[in-house]
This record gives structure tokens, C-alpha cells and sequence, in this order.
């Protein structure tokens, strides 16, 4: 939950959060009407979805969400794991 504490941060909050809906709605709406005019197949798209999610510019951003999600699922299961986890890799010297 945003710190309600700080409009400023609700309000930076809730623009970031409105572009990303803008631009997903703008690519939905792209990609329906590509498809409805038989331009693309669901087929083709559903093939270049998958080799997009494997070139080294999204495949680590989407590697980054999933260690991030990882993390927290740890930290909600185990939280005594989770620090250790994260004391480990602070004395390896894995994060500052």
C-alpha cells in the first residue's frame, strides 16, 4: 500500500501506474484490430510474443520480476530464510 503520507508519491504513483494501463490498452487495441482485419493471425502473434520474451532486453527485466516475486513469495512463506538468504548475499558481497 502507498505511504499515504506522501501525495507526492501517490500522485507519481498513480501516473506511472495510468501509463502503463494507457500503453497496454493502446497495444491491446492494436493487436485486436490487427487480428480482426486478418492482418495477423493469434497464431503469429502468440510465436512472436515467445521469441520476444527471449531476446536479452526483456528476457532480463522479465528474470529481474521473477527473482523479484520469488523473493517475496519467500519472504511471506519464511521470513527467517528470506534474511538469511539476503545476509548471505550481502556477505558475498552479491549486494550492497
Amino acid at each position: 500500500m502507498p505511504d499515504m503520507y506522501k501525495p507526492e508519491q501517490l500522485k507519481e504513483d498513480a501516473v506511472l501506474k495510468k501509463t502503463i494501463i494507457d500503453t497496454a490498452i493502446d497495444v491491446q487495441s492494436t493487436l485486436q484490430l490487427l487480428i480482426a482485419k486478418d492482418i495477423i493471425t493469434k497464431e503469429e502473434l502468440d510465436e512472436m510474443r515467445s521469441k520476444v520474451r527471449t531476446l536479452p532486453k526483456y528476457k532480463a527485466s522479465l528474470e529481474y520480476i521473477d527473482n523479484i516475486n520469488k523473493a517475496a513469495d519467500m519472504y511471506e512463506n519464511d521470513p527467517q530464510a528470506y534474511l538469511q538468504e539476503l545476509l548471505k548475499a550481502k556477505m558475498n558481497g552479491d549486494i550492497r
